[in-house]
Parts: C-alpha cells; sequence; structure tokens
C-alpha cells in the first residue's frame, strides 16, 4: 500500500480481491503485488462483488445524481447499467443463491431511511423485491433441502465505525429465519452493541459489532451460541466485511485484512495501486461555492475578497489580484479595508485568533478630491515642465504615506532616495503581489470573533466576540481596550457613527 492509498469495500473470490480506491475499482492478486484498474469513471463508487461465477463484477456507481448497480466482466469490457432507480441509498448487498444480485433501496418509499431488498439478474432484467420489509442488509445462508436460511440487519442502522458506541434505538440489529418458513427470531439480544455487516461462513454467522468498546469482526452459531472474536482492532475499526463463504476480507484504517478461515488470525495484505494518486493532485478552488465576503475599499476601486480560508484584494477595472493571507492550515476571514492602503482582518495563526493588519496598497486618493486649504507644497522643477508627467500619480516615499492620508490627496513629491537602496516592505508586497505582515494585535485572552468594523476615518477598530465582549483597537498604535461585556450572546451589527466617536452594536 502506498502513502497514499486508502482501500475500501474489498471482496475476494478465487486469487483475487477487488475494492475501491481513489474513486474507481480495482482488482489484484491476493497475494499481495500491484492492483489494476478495473473502471475509471472517477466518480464516487461503493461495494463491488464478483459474481458467484467470478466472471463478472457488480458495483454501485454514481450515475447522473444518483447511485446505480452496473456490471463488467473481470478480464474488462462488457460494461453495463442494472439498475435505474435514481435514489441515493441503492447499495448492492451480496446475492442470492440463485445467483442474482441483493440490492437494497429506498426508491419506491416516502420514507428514505426506509430501505427494501431487491433481487436484480446479472444480465439485467426487472428488479424484484425480496419479502423481507424494510432492511439494511440481507445475507443468504446454505440451502439444505428445503430450508434456506436467511439472516437480516435491522433498518435505521449504521456500520459501528459512523456511530462509535452508540446504544440507542436504533442501533443495529440481527434476525435468523434458520430454515426459510418467514418467522424470524432476534440473534445474540445479549449483545449490547451496534452489530452490522452478517455474513454466512463456514457453517457460522459473521458480523461486526462495537460492543466491547471497538468494532471487531465476531460470529456465532446460527442458534446464537458460542460467540467467538477474530479480531482485535482496537485503534481503528474493522470495516466493510465481506466473504465469498469461507474467507472473510475486511478494511481498518484503509488497510485491507483477510482471515482465510475464523480458525486463523487476520493477515494483512501488502497491495499497491501504482496510481498517481490522482484523489491528491491539486485542483483549484472553486471559489463560485465558497465565497465569502466581498469588502470593497472607500474608493470603490478594488475589494477584499475572502474564499476557503483565504483573502485576495482584487482591482475592480485593472491591475493584478493580490495575496494577502493563504498561509496553509490557517483561516483568515472578516477583510474591512482600512485607510492609507491597508487592510485589517481576522486569522487564526498557531491556532490562536487575533487581528492582523497589512500593507497591500498605495493609498488610493478619493474620485473627487474635498476643497482644502493648505500650504504651497514644493514640487520639482522637472516636474512642473512637464505637465503631462505632473499630471500623473507619482511614487510617493513609504515616510511620506501618513502626511498624504492627513491631506486626503496623494502629492506628487520627487524621491530622492539612492537608486540603489532596497525598496520599502510596502513596496516591496506590492511588486511580489504579496502582502507583508505590518502588525498584530492579540486578544487578553482566547476570543471567537463574531463582529469587525472600522470606523470612517479608518484610525479605529470595533471587535465584537461570541462571547460577548465588544472591544476598539487603534490601528495606529495596536492597542486593545475592552468596552464592555455583556456577558452572554454573540456581539453583531457594529456600527460607527459618521464622525467615528460613537459606536453601536446589537
Amino acid at each position: 500500500m502506498t502513502s497514499s492509498s486508502y482501500f475500501r469495500f474489498p471482496h475476494v473470490h478465487g486469487d483475487l480481491v477487488t475494492f475501491v480506491a481513489e474513486d474507481d475499482v480495482w482488482i489484484a492478486p491476493l497475494r499481495g503485488g500491484r492492483a489494476w484498474r478495473v473502471s475509471s469513471l472517477q466518480l464516487p463508487a461503493r461495494n463491488p462483488r464478483f459474481t458467484p461465477d467470478g466472471k463478472r463484477l457488480v458495483w454501485t456507481v454514481i450515475q447522473g445524481t444518483a447511485p446505480e448497480v452496473v456490471s463488467a466482466e473481470v478480464d474488462g469490457g462488457g460494461y453495463r447499467q442494472l439498475t435505474y432507480f435514481g435514489h441515493a441509498t441503492t447499495r448492492v448487498k451480496g446475492f442470492t443463491a440463485a445467483g442474482d444480485v441483493v440490492v437494497t433501496s429506498a426508491f419506491r418509499q416516502a420514507e428514505s431511511r426506509h430501505t427494501y431488498a431487491y433481487s436484480v439478474p446479472v444480465d439485467g432484467g426487472w428488479a424484484a423485491e425480496l419479502p423481507f420489509g424494510p432492511v439494511e442488509s440481507v445475507a443468504f445462508g446454505p440451502e439444505v433441502g428445503d430450508e434456506r436460511p436467511v439472516v437480516l440487519a435491522s433498518v435505521l442502522s449504521r456500520e459501528p465505525a459512523w456511530w462509535k458506541r452508540y446504544r440507542g434505538g436504533t442501533a443495529g440489529k440481527l434476525w435468523i429465519d434458520a430454515d426459510g418458513n418467514g418467522e424470524f427470531e432476534r440473534l445474540v439480544p445479549e449483545l449490547d452493541g451496534n452489530l452490522a455487516d452478517p455474513l454466512w461462513v463456514g457453517g457460522r454467522i459473521a458480523f461486526l459489532s462495537d460492543h466491547e468498546g471497538y468494532g471487531n469482526l465476531y460470529s456465532v452459531l446460527p442458534g446464537g451460541g458460542d460467540l467467538r472474536r477474530h479480531t482485535d482492532h482496537e485503534e481503528f475499526y474493522v470495516r466493510h466485511a465481506s466473504t465469498d463463504g469461507e474467507r472473510v476480507i475486511f478494511e481498518s484504517a484503509g488497510e485491507l485484512w483477510i482471515l482465510h478461515n475464523l480458525s486463523s488470525a487476520a493477515v494483512r495484505l501488502d497491495i499497491s495501486l501504482g496510481s498517481a494518486s490522482q484523489s491528491r493532485r491539486p485542483g483549484l478552488l472553486n471559489t463560485t461555492k465558497h465565497l465569502g465576503a466581498v469588502v470593497p475599499d472607500v474608493s470603490g476601486s478594488a475589494s477584499a475578497v475572502e474564499a476557503h480560508g483565504t483573502l485576495h484584494w482584487i482591482r475592480h477595472k485593472d491591475g493584478p489580484s493580490r495575496i494577502v493571507e493563504a498561509t496553509p492550515g490557517v483561516r483568515a476571514r472578516l477583510p474591512r479595508p482600512l485607510d492609507g492602503g491597508r487592510l485589517a482582518y481576522v486569522a487564526d495563526h498557531d491556532g490562536v485568533e487575533a487581528i492582523y493588519i497589512k500593507e497591500i496598497a498605495a493609498p488610493v486618493p478619493d474620485t473627487v478630491a474635498p476643497a482644502v486649504t493648505a500650504a504651497p507644497v514644493a514640487v520639482s522643477a522637472e516636474a512642473v515642465r512637464d505637465e503631462s508627467v505632473a499630471s500623473l500619480p507619482r511614487p510617493v516615499p513609504a515616510a511620506a504615506l501618513s502626511a498624504a492620508v492627513a491631506a486626503d490627496v496623494v502629492v506628487p513629491v520627487a524621491d530622492d532616495s539612492p537608486a540603489d537602496d532596497a525598496h520599502s516592505p510596502a513596496e516591496s508586497a506590492v511588486n511580489s503581489g504579496r502582502a507583508a505582515l505590518r502588525s498584530r494585535i492579540a486578544f487578553p485572552k482566547p476570543a471567537r470573533v463574531s463582529a469587525l468594523e472600522a470606523s470612517l476615518d479608518g484610525r479605529w477598530l470595533a471587535v465584537g466576540t461570541s462571547f460577548g465582549d465588544v472591544f476598539v483597537a487603534d490601528t495606529a498604535t495596536g492597542e486593545l481596550a475592552l468596552v464592555t461585556t455583556i456577558g452572554e450572546g454573540a456581539i453583531a451589527e457594529l456600527a460607527w457613527s459618521p464622525d467615528s466617536q460613537w459606536l453601536a452594536w446589537s
């Protein structure tokens, strides 16, 4: 097994084993080695089973919008769809004594959790409902004369790995009809656990149960006596057990194990896919599906965009998008543009939420500059002589940013710094497309931010938490002050007054 492999839903026949990996069905030698891919649909597949003669495989795979039963030859080819139920509960469970596929589905039921069992011919045909009522799975025993024993798993249950140590009313129960006369009785009612996946193995009934605290494989006689445990997995549950009548194969933690008989110990199968691990290849994020907040700046020329826990600065008309925060394992949210080309947001670096302020771009002047009375500003003679150059935006030294923000107008200033000087952090961030960390404002105790709002003058940040705390942060000094604590309930709907002197919330 390669480091990226996770095997599920195994089944065995002869010297071959089939299983699901990377959303496809595979076959491998039982002795171990390299597996080969049977299907290449790259769609969720489940429960592949060899037919009793070992010539074909049947399994369920998404067809359209729901799983359907499909079939293909073991040697390749012969693919065909056997059901058209169109219901999400359709599952392959095994075979009848006549060799038909046993399928469970709730496609005809008003309640989607009430799955019924059907027999479907392997070569295609009408699905016939089996006379057992709502069931989760069906296991037919060996026929002896007129006796046709069958074991059912109760409906509404799930495998123990999904309901670890569940002891409620819908925990899995097993029912047995020992001679096929239609009368069922509870099998091992004394077991206080979740029982699932009944199997007929060598005259005994094997099943999965977690009544001892962990999901393992057990077996009993058809009469319910002589309980035995065949596996001893404590870290990970035994899952997806199946049988060919003599051997039992199962999965635990993505590894395949087999019991050659109920008297032997489980042996791990050493199988490799020889695949490029398509399920782990890097992929583009679906931003449309996971789009978060989109907050424009005061000039309306750009917006901070949240998607998949990352933040980006995107210009509306031209210019590249810039990554503000995309650290693996860190979720960034609640972006709020500030003055001076800064952006405030919340991120959980090292697992602790804090407020971060980053330089993302040079200050953008208002579309219509307010009328101000200011002293004449010295401008280089070269800029005065060339009006076309003077009318364009000029580089502004980092030291002059605060003055430009105070005047609310970017004034062209000659750059007299040496040509070989290193760029300022803000300029380097703009050139590289990735913002540099400017400041971090930590909370006095662990907090979960529920609301964040910047004042209109860009000086203050109002912060509300899920624990009822209201803070105000000074973006210039990084100081955080507690305004009030309501003791319960999350703070929401923070709002500043036009003069940035009053704060309201709900």
